[in-house]
């Protein structure tokens, strides 16, 4: 960019100066610059890091203890041209993290995942993914909380909110399982990391986990039973629930299809228990 009298913008020259300079000279014009500088999570707004000159001011907080370095955090933010094509640099940094795990268990296995691995896939430290996730099973359940997302995502559809709560809820189920889909291996095998013997901690939130995800299931479809009919019905869905998705795991038909089955004979036999709401049926 010139001005009008032929010399270059400054903002030019600075803006190609910064994007060719290394990792650690971009972390010393941060650390060393005069004008108050931070940054900050985009999804918590936490602050991750803070300069010199912005810590001397009251009502900013100085650099937190055990901050990650700057150079980590350029490179979390994608600013310092790493190389890695499969890293989605729209995504949070939480959702990277999440992505690369599943395609590092892709690659090998579940169990094989290291979060070491993670870090230098990304070219990040471990500490970045400590800031997320304290251990690998909470990975797990960061995977199985985007397929609730999905199966929440389904209420958009066109004349949803006209179809029986059964319908609904066969609906959220199928979503919920398509979204695990190209994954399908790999989710065996976190099931199976999370029923590992003698591994109680993780055992127990696991329930909770099934609780949960049953929850939404049930709020997509609309239900609005009350006790003591409630618990019956979620008892019911929760069995439906179990019973379709270990079926799916190891249903290698085309498009699921034996599972989507089962969930369909699953809702018409147990149409007789509360809250009574017959699922329509093409067949």
């Amino acid at each position: 960019m010139t001005d009008t009298d032929g010399t270059e913008d400054l903002q030019g020259v600075v803006g190609k100066k910064v994007q060719n300079a290394t990792p650690s000279a971009i972390g010393a014009l941060f650390e060393r610059n005069p004008l108050p500088m931070w940054i900050y999570d985009l999804d918590s707004l936490e602050f991750l890091a803070v300069n010199e000159s912005a810590g001397r001011y009251r009502d900013i907080p100085g650099r937190p203890q055990g901050a990650a370095p700057v150079r980590s955090i350029l490179l979390r933010m994608g600013t310092t041209g790493t190389t890695e094509a499969s890293v989605d640099r729209t995504l949070s940094p939480r959702e990277r993290i999440l992505d690369c795990v599943v395609q590092l268990a892709e690659e090998g296995s579940w169990e094989s995942v290291h979060l070491h691995q993670v870090a230098e896939r990304l070219g990040i430290e471990l500490a970045d993914i400590q800031a997320y996730f304290g251990e690998k099973d909470q990975l797990i359940d960061a995977w199985f909380d985007r397929a609730d997302r999905a199966a929440l995502a389904v209420t958009r559809s066109t004349g949803f909110d006209t179809l029986p709560a059964a319908n609904r809820l066969e609906a959220a189920i199928l979503a919920w399982l398509d979204h695990l889909a190209p994954h399908r291996r790999v989710v065996r095998e976190m099931i199976g990391a999370k029923a590992e013997l003698g591994h109680i901690h993780i055992q127990i939130p696991a329930v909770m986990r099934i609780s949960r995800t049953v929850q939404w299931f049930r709020e997509v479809a609309g239900y609005r039973d009350t006790l003591p009919l409630r618990a019956v019905a979620e008892s019911v869905h929760t069995g439906i629930y179990l019973l379709t998705f270990t079926h799916w795991m190891y249903d290698d038909s085309s498009g699921a299809e034996r599972t989507r089955r089962l969930l369909g004979q699953l809702l018409r036999k147990t149409a007789c228990i509360p809250p009574w709401d017959k699922p329509v049926t093409t067949d």
